[in-house]
């Protein structure tokens, strides 16, 4: 007898099918349907159609991705993803790494706009991505000293 509908975790949604019955066909076969995990870098549970994921990887888009793939099984339940992402770098690197990567993704950006000031009028024009980078770049120009008006004509792509 199967399942049907769908039920929510964590705000994730699942679909209900048929149970699954071979959870040896998981624990064999998950890390070889995620690139980028080893053998045994995830253990998997199956009970009537349920998976749990468990085990440590060191990125999380490792961990995501052993979910993802078997989420998508015929068959399949629901997905517990209890796979943790270990903590090898440093807090400060992490920071960091962050911040260079906006760095590198606004200097990117602001290559494809373009600057004009005319007695204090500020003239924004160019290409960005999202109105959220227009928004940006429209406050960069308020904040600027000796701004008395700026002219937005920046189109989103």
């Amino acid at each position: 007898m199967g399942l049907g509908g769908s039920i929510q975790f964590s705000g994730i949604r699942f679909c209900l099918h048929a149970h699954i019955t071979h959870h040896a066909l998981f624990g064999a076969h998950v890390s070889n349907w995620t690139a980028g995990l080893s053998a045994d870098a995830v253990q998997v549970q199956v009970e009537r159609g349920h998976v749990v994921l468990k085990g440590s990887v060191d990125w999380t888009w490792q961990s995501q991705a052993a979910a993802r793939a078997v989420a998508q099984l015929r068959g399949v339940a629901g997905v517990v993803n209890h796979i943790e992402v270990r903590h090898a770098v440093a807090p400060d690197k992490i920071s960091k790494d962050i911040l260079e990567a906006m760095r590198r993704h606004a200097d990117r950006e602001a290559r494809h706009i373009q600057v004009t000031v005319d007695e204090g009028t500020v003239r924004l024009s160019g290409k960005v991505h999202s109105f959220a980078e227009r928004a940006v770049a429209r406050g960069a120009a308020w904040a600027a000293p000796g701004v008395r008006a700026v002219v937005d004509d920046l189109s989103v792509e």
